[in-house]
């Protein structure tokens, strides 16, 4: 096991998402895993435990909500940005979430699928919003409590399975993968519980959605799909930097096993070729491909190109709520000669359909 600094031991106390499971479905999970909790990581478990018994106690004020039938038509029409982990996905996320016509996860409401709606009633969203953002640390990306967070936590929460939980039990694969049927449900679930919230039609985001998209298709038959690929050895030298930082443990109950970047790039090559498989699923006119760098490149353009695709007009009125920062890219060392070819190989399909170069010219 690495050596832990005291900041993030200091962190090891908090339960994270964690907490968000009601307490049978937690106990479900930890004997699921053996109760295989590494001892580093115990006070994390104890305090999910202890959330976990408020979220049971509020979980009947959410369920006895009456969802009103005039938000069917804002819930049908979701508009889902996917693409594989670190290929721009949550930049994306933050831009197009600006946008006041559509409505949007936050961190409390997905680390809270089962009580957001309760805890917002008593106005826990305002006192969490007066917390500032932190960068996250695998990047610069500012997070607070309000920010735009991807859906997959809530799904792994209301079924306590999905590769989420692949970063809690980092040496477990049991109860992992996370059946087509119960994806769906959960996905309707949340979903509902969002658009009762905001009146809107929602943007999700959630790299894992990208081997999702015909069970996205059977919950959402006229969804809309932002897709934002990335030049594949680009993506993997930022995970590989991601696994050598705090955030390998930033939910964990159990330390990881070294990375293995050869099975990084056959994981992540399966879930491109999973979708390039599933794309024609898609209705014409409901989903936009894009590349990562032409977004740093050039944002309001590839905003625009967004919007003219799916038939959005732009924003009426530009957002100020927050002061913009600049994108910064973090400069990863390059992957060596013999696994850049490795990922030219796995990344094949999409290198001939002209997405990128044979020889590989981005780094960053």
């Amino acid at each position: 096991m690495a050596a832990i600094s005291w900041a993030d031991r200091a962190s090891l106390f908090l339960p994270r998402f964690l907490g968000g499971f009601t307490t049978r479905d937690w106990l479900r999970v930890l004997h699921d895993h053996g109760w295989n909790v590494d001892v580093v990581f115990w006070p994390r478990a104890v305090m999910a435990t202890l959330g976990t018994v408020v979220t049971t106690i509020l979980k009947p004020c959410d369920d006895a909500r009456q969802f009103r039938s005039q938000d069917e038509a804002a819930w049908q029409r979701p508009v889902f940005i996917i693409g594989i982990p670190r290929s721009g996905t949550t930049h994306l996320f933050h831009l197009l979430a600006r946008d006041p016509r559509f409505g949007h996860a936050t961190r409390l409401d997905v680390f809270h699928p089962h009580t957001f709606l309760t805890l917002r009633a008593i106005g826990l969203h305002r006192v969490l919003g007066l917390l500032p953002a932190r960068p996250r640390a695998m990047d610069a990306v500012q997070m607070g409590w309000l920010s735009p967070e991807e859906d997959s936590i809530a799904l792994a929460l209301l079924v306590g399975r999905g590769d989420r939980m692949q970063s809690v039990f980092c040496r477990s694969s049991a109860g992992v993968e996370m059946p087509a049927e119960l994806f769906r449900g959960a996905l309707a679930t949340f979903t509902r519980k969002l658009v009762h919230l905001n009146r809107k039609p929602l943007i999700l985001k959630s790299p894992g959605h990208i081997q999702r998209i015909h069970d996205i298709l059977r919950v959402f038959p006229d969804a809309r799909f932002v897709t934002i690929l990335r030049e594949p050895g680009a993506v993997v030298s930022s995970i590989v930097a991601m696994r050598q930082s705090a955030a390998k443990v930033w939910s964990a109950l159990q330390w990881p096993m070294p990375s293995d970047t050869a099975a990084v790039v056959d994981q992540l090559a399966a879930s491109m070729n999973r979708y390039l498989d599933a794309r024609p699923m898609i209705p014409p006119g409901n989903l936009v491909e894009l590349r990562y760098e032409d977004l740093v490149a050039d944002e309001q353009g590839t905003l625009a190109l967004i919007y003219r695709s799916l038939d959005l007009s732009p924003p009426a009125v530009p957002d100020t709520s927050a002061k913009k920062r600049p994108y910064a890219r973090r400069n990863n060392p390059p992957l060596d000669v013999a696994m850049q070819a490795r990922v030219r190989h796995a990344f094949r399909r999409l290198i001939e359909a002209g997405w990128y170069p044979p020889s590989p010219s981005v780094t960053e």
